[in-house]
């Protein structure tokens, strides 16, 4: 097949001079063939069957997009922040243990701050928006109105969740991500009274040699 066409009229001949129909020839252009090319468009291909496959399991999953990071987290500073607690004389206790805690005794629990934040835009009210349904309230400044009298601190692990409450529970202080230990005890079901909040101190620096004169 040609790849291309050239058009040209014959030489010499004048538009009003000519009788009757033009004259023309084609010039034709062979392909050159290559055994050095290579199809490299396969990973920007999108297709209907992929997307089905990563809304059903089969691709990427992005309902957990952020949990390894949180859990590494949550992993590496544990012991930093236990360390702290009992440092000040305080039992630590895993969430899920949190039940089989006596009747009014303290106990300091470790975790990961998710801080709920009604007015924060969520995908998911977005696309509820779509549907029909209310709006959220916007109040206030614009700037402002991710912050509201609604917000909570939730502490949460590996394994389950808690709300945090009382005076230590610092919910204008505090953001999602911050791992620390709070000490106090759970006097409702699920939510859990704060005296105190306890943080990783900085880590050991490492000694660095004295210079004795100004360079």
């Amino acid at each position: 097949m040609p790849v291309g066409v050239l058009m040209r009229s014959p030489m010499g001949v004048q538009g009003d001079q000519q009788e009757g129909p033009r004259q023309r020839s084609e010039v034709r252009f062979q392909r050159q063939q290559s055994d050095h090319f290579q199809d490299l468009s396969a990973g920007f291909r999108h297709s209907a069957s992929s997307s089905s496959s990563s809304s059903s399991g089969g691709g990427r999953d992005f309902q957990r997009q952020f949990f390894h990071v949180y859990s590494r987290r949550l992993e590496a500073m544990r012991p930093r922040v236990s360390g702290r607690a009992m440092e000040a004389g305080h039992r630590v206790v895993p969430l899920s243990e949190l039940q089989e805690v006596g009747d009014g005794e303290e106990v300091a629990i470790v975790g990961t701050v998710f801080k709920n934040q009604p007015l924060k835009p969520n995908i998911l009210k977005e696309l509820a928006e779509d549907q029909g349904l209310p709006p959220q309230p916007i109040t206030g400044n614009v700037l402002s109105a991710y912050a509201g009298e609604g917000d909570e601190l939730i502490l949460e692990d590996s394994m389950q969740r808690i709300r945090l409450r009382g005076p230590g529970a610092d919910v204008q202080g505090l953001v999602t991500g911050v791992v620390a230990a709070f000490l106090g005890q759970e006097k409702e079901s699920g939510k859990f009274e704060v005296r105190e909040a306890i943080f990783a101190a900085p880590p050991p620096q490492p000694m660095r040699p004295l210079f004795q004169k100004d360079r």
